[in-house]
């Protein structure tokens, strides 16, 4: 039998009208948006701002006391250092990425006496440039006086020659010196014989710091595990232990006693010119002086030392009707042991309660010869007679330098050095 219904298939009309309708709705937005807006100046201006960031945080710090003094020489601060200082905050570029903090850096360079140039630097991932401006002797430029350009890395920069020149002129410079090889040393404008004095010394105990270390040691117990019908007895072992003990020992010192002699000096010198030359005179007067006798004499002081005793010690032996369930155990303390350093003479006490000494050697007396006394100050001897200086002026030749774009300056002469400066 042959079936009445048909083959459906594809429904052609209903395809192109949908297509139609797509078509046209494609149109109609094409139509409503005609293109993408251009982000190429916000992104630009994005570079720009963070530049011009830098170069307000820099002039705002290079104030006078930080420029650089000498002519070619450079200050610079990577941006890094920047941030370090607070000078800006971290920034990042168009993609949202932070620039390079160690490549991107301000410099400022002194060009000549009345003129610095200021150059930013600033490296990101997609783009770098740099600007550079001219400051003056108005520290920063004013109004129209600077202009600021920003430029490609491949861009040529305008420069100009210049030659440093350099003028000769004279000073007189004043010395004054000692002329006598007794009277050598110039103290106060004045020449005056020196020499080593005689220096007196006493030998005093004083306390030395204790030192001490931790180290580890094993202590003995009793680990027995005793039962409810175990019978335990004391019993003794004999064991050593480390006593602590003084006795009296003797040493020798020195003891002194000081007298007081009566010793003649130059006193009261006066200098007069007489038949071309200088002559001193002077009075004799006396002064007191210690003296001192040492003598030998025995010390007692007490020298602790150790000993190992032997001590009988208790410990439980247990047992019972099946074992012996008796044993010692050992465990590790950490313990403290104290000690006195090398240098140390003599030591009281032990553990804790250590005290170490040491002797140290004091000044005590300061003695000169005759015709001399002591200068604590540069701790000499200075003649009491002394001579005037002889005083020399002599001239010396000193140079004034100076850069021009001139090959020749009238009064001045090249010194071979040039530079290129920007225009």
């Amino acid at each position: 039998m042959y079936s009445s219904e048909k083959n459906p298939g594809i429904n052609w009309k209903d395809l192109i009208i949908k297509v139609i309708f797509f078509a046209i709705f494609i149109l109609l937005l094409m139509w409503l948006f005609p293109k993408v807006p251009n982000m190429t100046a916000f992104y630009s201006n994005v570079f720009r701002e963070n530049i011009s960031y830098m170069q307000d945080a820099a002039k705002s710090y290079y104030t006078n006391e930080r420029l650089p003094k000498n002519i070619g020489d450079k200050a610079e601060m990577t941006l890094q250092d920047m941030i370090n200082k607070n000078l800006i905050i971290p920034f990042v570029d168009k993609d949202g990425n932070p620039c390079d903090t160690n490549e991107s850096y301000v410099q400022v360079t002194k060009e000549s006496e009345e003129e610095y140039s200021l150059k930013v630097n600033l490296v990101c991932d997609t783009e770098s440039s740099y600007i550079i401006e001219t400051l003056g002797c108005y520290d920063y430029c004013e109004g129209n006086k600077c202009e600021t350009e920003l430029k490609d890395e491949n861009e040529e920069i305008a420069k100009q020659l210049q030659y440093e020149f350099r003028q000769a002129y004279t000073v007189n410079e004043t010395s004054t010196k000692c002329d006598s090889s007794l009277y050598s040393t110039l103290i106060n404008g004045m020449c005056y014989a020196t020499t080593k004095a005689e220096t007196s010394y006493e030998t005093i105990d004083k306390l030395l710091e204790t030192l001490k270390k931790d180290y580890n040691k094993e202590v003995s117990y009793d680990c027995s595990e005793i039962d409810t019908e175990t019978i335990c007895t004391t019993k003794y072992r004999t064991e050593y232990k480390t006593e602590t003990f003084e006795r009296i020992e003797y040493k020798t010192e020195q003891e002194c006693t000081t007298k007081y002699e009566k010793e003649s000096y130059a006193c009261e010198c006066t200098t007069k010119f007489v038949n071309g030359k200088y002559t001193t005179s002077c009075n004799t007067c006396y002064k007191t002086v210690p003296k001192k006798t040492c003598s030998n004499v025995s010390v007692p002081y007490t020298v602790t030392y150790t000993e190992k005793v032997p001590v009988q010690v208790p410990y439980q032996e247990c047992n019972d009707y099946e074992s012996t369930n008796s044993k010692i155990c050992y465990k590790t303390e950490t313990a403290t042991e104290y000690y006195c350093p090398e240098q140390t003479v003599t030591q009281i006490g032990s553990g804790e309660n250590l005290k170490c000494y040491g002797t140290d050697k004091i000044e005590t007396a300061n003695t000169c010869p005759n015709g001399y006394t002591y200068n604590s100050n540069l701790k000499l001897c200075l003649s009491n007679i002394f001579k005037k200086p002889v005083t020399n002026i002599s001239q010396i030749t000193k140079y004034k330098y100076k850069w021009s774009t001139s090959e020749t300056l009238e009064g001045w002469e090249r010194t071979g050095k040039t530079r290129s400066v920007a225009i």
